[in-house]
């Protein structure tokens, strides 16, 4: 997903948690999750290819490019701790 549609994905489901909660906290967290969950793209670009010539253009089109043999988006090996449904459950545990 583009980063734009996370934003505007994590502002929609964080304005309809406020919706039902009113909870400022809760819906803040659950947009800035939803925008922080693509760090981990930058760790995965460093992995492989270090911040030699590091930009968020370079690191936006590697992560965006698919490899349609490895399925894998052109890497050899994906780091994307933030994607994971553990961290999905502890966020929610911390929220609650």
């Amino acid at each position: 997903m583009k980063p734009s549609r996370h934003a505007a994905a994590s502002f929609a489901l964080g304005m309809i948690l406020w919706f039902f909660t009113k909870s400022f906290y809760a819906s803040l967290l659950c947009f800035v999750t939803g925008i922080l969950v693509d760090v981990d793209h930058i760790i995965e670009y460093t992995v492989h290819y270090g911040f030699k010539d590091f930009s968020i253009k370079s690191l936006y089109k590697k992560s965006t490019e698919t490899d349609e043999y490895k399925g894998t988006k052109g890497y050899t090996k994906l780091y994307l701790i933030f994607h994971s449904n553990e961290l999905m459950i502890i966020l929610w545990v911390i929220t609650i």
